[in-house]
């Protein structure tokens, strides 16, 4: 990896606690040095899977496991087993988040997407910059709440718990 890193992440679930609220709150992410690269391979699966989807299905905006069926999936995970990149994820058994934060969602998101990635990055790498790319649409204020977030961990995490000089975010 180079001196930045660019982190793409998705989430799975909800973070409901409602009767049909999902199980489990899942965050994947993808971590790698040359994101255009990525992007064209991406592009060049999308391609190669309209064969395999149904005809009704012939565009792929969006992969979703989920719906897709065993062929696609197969050749997804065989293209992308060529490309240089690293995954990462977070599972959440929302049964035992605490109950004074079950409605508090935005708490769990930032504290899930900023907390466990950037202790996983830091132990791995020493980034000089690091490019967060979430899935999530936030409104300005709650995406300026997550930066200030995002920044002020990054900052612990680095400089007081590892020593290290921070990256730029």
């Amino acid at each position: 990896m180079t001196d930045v890193i660019y982190v793409f992440l998705d989430e799975s679930g909800d973070l409901g606690f409602k009767k049909r609220s999902s199980k489990t709150f899942i965050v994947a992410y993808i971590i790698t040095d040359n994101p255009q690269k990525l992007m064209i391979e991406v592009k060049r699966v999308r391609k190669r899977l309209r064969s395999l989807r149904r005809k009704k299905q012939k565009v792929i905006s969006e992969f979703k496991f989920s719906r897709d069926s065993d062929d696609v999936r197969m050749e997804l995970f065989n293209h992308l087993r060529k490309m240089d990149f690293e995954i990462g994820y977070v599972v959440i058994d929302k049964d035992y988040v605490k109950n004074e934060l079950r409605d508090k969602p935005t708490t769990i998101y930032n504290y899930i997407t900023v907390h466990y990635i950037i202790t996983n990055i830091l132990a791995r790498y020493t980034p000089d910059k690091i490019v967060f790319t979430l899935d999530k649409s936030l409104s300005k204020v709650a995406r300026r709440a997550y930066n200030n977030y995002f920044e002020d961990k990054l900052y612990w995490k680095a400089l007081v718990e590892r020593g290290m000089r921070p990256p730029k975010y």
